[in-house]
């Protein structure tokens, strides 16, 4: 898609206007206003330009596929274009796929972040792999907990104690030895 600024911008009232209508404003009026957005109340560039933060994530939306919903009408790739490119007269259009990612990552996962370590076997494993010799090291380790589902790779269970971590550091001693 070529880049959205290059292209004309389009009069509101007679082109972008239509557009939302069509597209955006049956979820996101006074009554309904899905995402707390309500688009019907632009009612020119100039108005919309106050909102300048609103319209960047409208476009992202856009380029994003996400907006309109996939079961809802969609518009055409010249449709969606001349939208972006009026948004780009006034306001950023770049994606963010920092913010994307961060933004999906964290509405999948609610409550904290857990830290992430290799079980004793997949630490024996990785060492045999990365140096070609079955040294064991992970066998000084203490035993890994089960997390009461009977694996040993249950990332709750798999938690990093003073003690470990000293055997993690006399273990990389040994296995440089």
């Amino acid at each position: 898609m070529p880049h959205p600024a290059s292209a004309p911008v389009a009069g509101f009232q007679a082109e972008i206007k239509p557009l939302l209508t069509a597209y955006c404003i049956d979820c996101h009026n006074p009554d309904k206003q899905k995402g707390d957005l309500d688009l019907s109340a632009f009612n020119s560039t100039e108005n919309a330009a106050t909102e300048k933060d609103v319209w960047s994530l409208v476009a992202e939306r856009l380029q994003g596929g996400e907006m309109p919903p996939p079961k809802s009408r969609q518009p055409t790739v010249a449709e969606q274009r001349k939208l972006i490119a009026w948004i780009a007269s006034f306001a950023p259009t770049g994606v963010d796929c920092s913010d994307a990612a961060r933004d999906k990552a964290m509405n999948q996962v609610r409550g904290g972040v857990m830290s992430r370590r290799m079980n004793r076997a997949e630490y024996n494993h990785t060492i045999r792999d990365l140096i070609g010799l079955d040294l064991h090291p992970a066998d000084a380790f203490p035993a890994d907990g089960s997390g009461g589902e009977g694996f040993d790779n249950n990332g709750d269970a798999l938690f990093i104690s003073p003690m470990l971590l000293e055997k993690y550091l006399a273990a990389a001693e040994t296995i440089l030895d």
